[in-house]
């Protein structure tokens, strides 16, 4: 009986103390990461974005309730683009959906004109090689090393995301015409991108 006692209290022991490790670190943790997601998401708008774009709306909460800047439609935030004097001239709709390996994350900047600009995967687990193909943007090198340099601002390609969305009207999609071999990968660009496209429709015709 005292055995059985003793381990019980040792067990206890040992998780009251890694819980309180994991307690530590969690909070010792949480402001990097948090800074790093955001400086993440600001790259990220800056690609999906015209390179005019003098201001972004920050995803700081106080902000955004302050300046109404940062809409959220149907769990789509919306951040708004201005030029230098004040002027919107393009939104940027993070979004997401589940794919193979778990949640897929996507930024879709949307021009003045309703035109996709551009669209990346800003986060997901997809599997490398396959899945990725529709979701990575990879400079490709040559057999002799090397390969194209890139202009500021400008974007690795992704035969995938710019065949299907750039340039294209920001309209929810009727075909996920994926790639080859990353079926559950390309659906779910799809689906986050039309979550994207249907988010900005409603935002347009709340605005107007």
């Amino acid at each position: 009986m005292k055995d059985i006692l003793r381990l019980c209290v040792s067990l206890g022991l040992v998780c009251l103390v890694g819980a309180a490790a994991l307690a530590y670190v969690d909070k010792v943790t949480t402001e990097p990461r948090a800074a790093a997601a955001k400086a993440t998401l600001t790259d990220g708008l800056k690609l999906v974005l015209p390179p005019e774009t003098a201001a972004i709306a920050s995803n700081d909460a106080e902000d955004a309730a302050e300046n109404e800047k940062v809409i959220v439609i149907n769990d789509v935030k919306l951040y708004r683009a201005f030029d230098a004097a004040g002027k919107q001239i393009a939104v940027a709709a993070e979004s997401e959906a589940k794919g193979f390996g778990g949640q897929v994350k996507t930024l879709t900047g949307i021009g003045a004109d309703g035109r996709i600009i551009n669209v990346i995967v800003s986060s997901h687990s997809e599997t490398p090689g396959l899945g990725s193909q529709a979701t990575d943007r990879k400079l490709k090198k040559s057999i002799w090393g090397g390969g194209k340099a890139l202009a500021e601002g400008e974007l690795p390609p992704n035969p995938y995301l710019d065949g299907k969305y750039r340039g294209k009207d920001a309209k929810p999609f009727s075909s996920v015409d994926g790639v080859s071999g990353a079926t559950y990968s390309s659906t779910a660009v799809h689906n986050a991108v039309n979550k994207a496209c249907r988010a900005y429709d409603k935002f347009k015709s709340q605005a107007n």
